[in-house]
């Protein structure tokens, strides 16, 4: 099974937080999730103008000292 890191909430300490996006926003303007896992050019690379009804959700895989021990 592959682990994902949300993006949305990469750089807060508590990762048990809940983050919740609200249906009626997306599907009228359409949402992009903020891109915390990297920073600079990547980030503005990677930076997208959602439309209507679009949810752009950024992850990114655990890297070696973030995976459950085998």
């Amino acid at each position: 099974m592959e682990i994902y890191v949300n993006c949305d909430a990469a750089m807060e300490k508590d990762v048990s937080t809940l983050h919740w996006y609200s249906v009626p926003d997306i599907l009228a303007s359409g949402v992009a999730m903020p891109n915390e896992c990297y920073k600079g050019k990547f980030a503005e690379a990677t930076r997208i103008n959602p439309k209507p009804g679009m949810f752009v959700f950024f992850v990114r895989k655990n890297n070696w000292h973030e995976m459950p021990p085998d």
